[in-house]
């Protein structure tokens, strides 16, 4: 968390607190003053029904209604009934004797108001004795004169208890203030400590960022941007191993650029992941794999790993591949920013560097069957017989040419020719091995080097190729193909490229001269000029 959220969350704790703080004295005080409100209403409720009771017996005095005798019984019981209640809910000491004493006096009342009911009743007099009357007034009198110092207590007591309530709400806010604004205080220093680190690492990943991109912009191939991006990234992210991989469209594959980390499944994975095993690739947007929660998707690339971050190369809204990042510690959000920086500055460079390198290739590529082409054969001859020369091994060749191939093309049309073609060509780059080079010399004729052969190895891979091609059918068509091959070797028959090449052609006019569909070797002492056989 940083700590400007720190900084939010504290003052946001401070204003909460304050105002749960002020919140509870206030309920506090509430409720004590409902509690004197209710005392207070008990209080004119005990006053008023003494009243009414003395003037109903006054009324019963004048007029000796034994309604009025009832109406007296009716407001000693509500009286009792206010008493009571009072009693129940105050418990302060001088406002609990103010009650009793208030009792004391309205139960001599009642007691007197009845003996005064009875004196009537039973007498001949209509008139209450001078002496039992001013007793009467005496006691109403006095219950009035407690009942508004009861009342002055109640007020005295709710003025006491909102002036405190007051001071408590000032000097919690004051306390509450003092210690969160301390603890502002001490944020605001740690966070400006860290924003000042944070400038620094900001300005040294701008600086590291700055380098990393002008030497990418003289990388030349994308061998070397993939392997410098490995490294800008493991510096920047010293406990963490960086994976670059690349989509591979021509074989839907996913392919890593990069080495990979031993001790894991990674290399297993990649051997035929799609591009679309890549999570990261799949969604175009950047994939985070932590070990405390995953996600309702499973990317089938990294989930044998730990945590990882895999972004997405983009150029131009297409995906041209991703770059792994597994971690031991948690990243930081900046130092998977920088991830994605690195990625998104590299992404450019990369697809330039793509383009180049694939136009290189279509420049070098025969377009019917998807082999080197003859420019590409003499390159490769040349360099294959220098490799050869330091590695004091032989290299053999073989030039394949179809035969009677032109009446493929007179009878069932070029497209079926080409077809021809382009299936002799698959069966020449899938018979051999990995470091065999096949190409298209020319026309009908493709040209096979085998490096580490000798010319008898050479005549048996001939061999080999000349069945394979036999079994060959075309859609369409019943005519059969065959092959004729011509075999040299370098340096039993030739000392250079140009003679190999050369000699390997001558074989192969040999193998025409003598009946097609067969292998021959060079005849060294035919001239150079001999005609060539008839063509087809």
């Amino acid at each position: 968390m940083s700590h400007h959220w720190k900084i939010r969350l504290t003052l946001a704790a401070a204003v909460i607190s304050i105002a749960g703080a002020v919140l509870a004295i206030a309920i506090v005080g509430r409720g004590e003053e409902q509690r004197i409100s209710r005392q207070l209403v008990e209080g004119q409720q005990m006053l008023g029904t003494l009243i009414e009771a003395d003037a109903a017996l006054h009324s019963y005095v004048g007029g000796a209604d034994v309604n009025d005798a009832i109406e007296i019984g009716v407001q000693q019981r509500a009286y009792a009934t206010a008493a009571q209640n009072a009693f129940r809910v105050d418990d302060e000491p001088s406002r609990h004797a103010s009650l009793a004493r208030q009792n004391a006096l309205a139960d001599d009342f009642f007691r007197q108001s009845q003996l005064a009911i009875e004196e009537l009743r039973t007498s001949e007099v209509t008139r209450l004795s001078a002496r039992r009357s001013d007793a009467i007034a005496s006691l109403v009198h006095r219950f009035q004169n407690e009942n508004s110092r009861y009342v002055k207590l109640l007020q005295r007591d709710r003025h006491a208890d909102a002036t405190l309530a007051l001071w408590l709400s000032v000097g919690v806010v004051v306390g509450l203030s003092l210690l969160f604004g301390t603890i502002g205080q001490v944020f605001l220093a740690r966070s400006a400590r860290q924003a000042g680190d944070r400038r620094r690492r900001e300005r040294e990943h701008r600086e590291d960022q700055r380098e990393f991109t002008e030497v990418l912009q003289v990388t030349e191939t994308e061998g070397d941007a993939y392997e410098l991006i490995k490294r800008h990234l493991e510096r920047t992210l010293p406990a963490s191993h960086v994976t670059v991989m690349s989509r591979n469209n021509s074989r839907d594959r996913l392919e890593a650029r990069t080495t990979l980390k031993p001790g894991t499944d990674l290399e297993e994975r990649l051997l035929d992941a799609e591009p679309r095993s890549c999570l990261a690739i799949r969604l175009a947007r950047e994939h985070v794999r932590s070990s405390e929660k995953q996600g309702l998707l499973a990317c089938s690339v990294c989930e044998c790993l730990g945590p990882t971050v895999c972004v997405p190369s983009l150029v131009g809204g297409e995906v041209i591949g991703s770059v792994l990042v597994e971690h031991g510690a948690q990243l930081s959000d900046s130092e998977r920013g920088q991830i994605v920086d690195t990625v998104g500055q590299a992404a450019p460079a990369l697809g330039n560097l793509r383009n180049l390198a694939l136009a290189e290739s279509r420049a070098l590529t025969d377009a019917l069957t998807g082999l080197p082409n003859t420019r590409a054969v003499y390159d490769t001859l040349k360099r294959m017989v220098a490799q050869s020369s330091r590695m004091v091994a032989p290299l053999g060749a073989v030039m394949v040419d179809l035969d009677h191939f032109k009446q493929i093309n007179d009878l069932y049309g070029h497209e079926k020719g080409d077809e021809a073609l382009a299936v002799v060509g698959d069966v020449l780059g899938s018979t051999g091995r990995e470091s065999d080079f096949v190409g298209r010399y020319g026309g009908e004729e493709f040209l096979v080097l085998l490096p580490s052969t000798d010319k008898a190895g050479a005549l048996e891979f001939a061999e080999k190729i000349r069945e394979a091609v036999s079994l060959i059918t075309v859609p369409g068509t019943d005519h059969l193909l065959t092959t004729s091959c011509g075999v040299a070797s370098y340096p039993e028959d030739a000392k250079d490229a140009e003679t190999l090449l050369r000699l390997a052609d001558r074989a192969l006019y040999a193998a025409k001269a003598a009946g097609r569909n067969r292998v021959a070797e060079p005849l060294l002492s035919q001239p150079d000029g001999a005609a060539a056989p008839v063509d087809g």
